[in-house]
């Protein structure tokens, strides 16, 4: 069964012509059902959450090794959600999504991709681990965990799995290794991790070239860093961090967490260097992502201004690499160009080199408001049978 879903539109369009590609989409999936069948038919429920973009909440978007941007979203009325990959080549959508797939949550919050095809996806409802056509569930029925909200993952050289096990609302948090078959590790705050309780919520997790491991604190100050033997904490008087990601001269950037100010950091491995409205070309907001662009060295930093800027020298100069029109929550370079896509409220757009919008993926039609990004390209949106 092929499923044509009409789902996004050209902004200039009057109203009449966006609910004539609406009823086209339906009509295309009314015809397919209807259609004879030999023998007993198979229905499939074709629904928003399981087809493209499975929602209009969009969270974030990642490229995999081979070049599908995978997508976050949900559906926060229904309580559905999932990842829609998108398929460059074909131009269409696969979607895992909690409604008929074994993705345990509506919530997707990280994603990492291992060796040999295998995905780990993290979920407010456990990890997964998606091996092919297998999927295996780590809750607290088979796992220590100590409940099943996954917040962050990252993958070490040795295939471990490093898991960020906080919670939003209280303390109940730890940082698990797991080494994908059988053993776990757990370290705490107030006994391997260097904070004091009971500020346990763990914000951001990285892997850094060199295998070790950096977490932030959700409450307390600096970064812990694990050099396989012992936490060291960094930078106890600047702020608490949510995001931290490496560049390829091997500092870190570390994006401040809740109440942390608007001030992000540069990490050297002696000092760290911040930047904001002050000597940047941002104004005084939110901070929502950090991103590097492993091929030409470009590291991005977004808010909720819709800004994001670009530095190419390792932030001692930076550029104004576009302003959306609305917030932008997370940023992801396109390889083999110097392409870009964001993820904004209801779409993941498509930014040239030079940061000017020529597409947005979303999941259903809308007008207005925060949906309608800048330059609009009309896109049929696929889903793969």
């Amino acid at each position: 069964m092929f499923i044509e879903v009409f789902r996004s539109f050209r902004s200039t369009r009057p109203c009449n012509a966006l609910l004539l590609s609406a009823t086209a989409g339906l009509l295309s999936l009314s015809l397919t059902t209807l259609a004879p069948a030999v023998g007993e038919p198979t229905w499939d429920v074709i629904k928003p959450s399981n087809t493209g973009i499975p929602g209009e909440a969009v969270r974030f978007s990642k490229f995999d090794p081979q070049g599908k941007l995978w997508v976050s979203a949900r559906w926060p009325f229904w309580g559905e959600g999932g990842v829609g990959i998108y398929n460059f080549d074909t131009q269409l959508w696969t979607t895992h999504s909690n409604l008929d797939t074994p993705v345990p949550g509506e919530y997707i919050l990280d994603i990492e991709f291992a060796a040999n095809n295998v995905v780990w996806i993290a979920t407010d409802q456990g990890l997964v681990k998606k091996d092919g056509d297998t999927w295996t569930i780590y809750n607290t029925d088979n796992a220590p965990l100590l409940h099943n909200v996954i917040r962050n993952i990252d993958i070490d050289s040795t295939g471990h799995i490093w898991i960020n096990n906080s919670r939003t609302g209280d303390n109940v948090a730890a940082l698990f290794e797991f080494d994908g078959v059988s053993e776990w590790q757990q370290y705490t705050v107030g006994q391997e991790l260097p904070w004091d309780p009971p500020w346990n919520s763990l914000g951001g997790l990285l892997v850094d070239a060199n295998d070790h491991v950096w977490v932030g604190n959700n409450t307390l100050n600096g970064v812990a860093e694990y050099d396989g033997n012992t936490w060291v904490l960094h930078g106890a008087n600047t702020t608490r961090y949510q995001s931290i990601i490496e560049d390829g001269d091997n500092n870190l950037w570390l994006l401040p967490g809740i109440s942390g100010g608007n001030t992000f950091y540069k990490f050297n491995g002696n000092t760290f260097t911040p930047f904001n409205s002050n000597n940047t070309p941002f104004v005084n907001t939110t901070l929502s992502s950090l991103a590097f662009d492993e091929e030409d060295g470009s590291l991005y930093v977004a808010n909720w201004a819709g800004q994001v800027i670009k530095t190419t020298n390792a932030g001692a100069s930076w550029s104004l690499f576009t302003t959306q029109n609305v917030q932008v929550y997370s940023i992801v370079p396109q390889p083999g160009n110097d392409h870009v896509y964001v993820t904004t409220p209801f779409a993941a757009r498509h930014l040239d080199g030079k940061g000017i919008c020529q597409e947005a993926f979303r999941n259903y039609l809308k007008t207005g408001g925060t949906g309608v990004s800048p330059v609009q390209t009309s896109r049929r949106a696929n889903v793969a049978p």
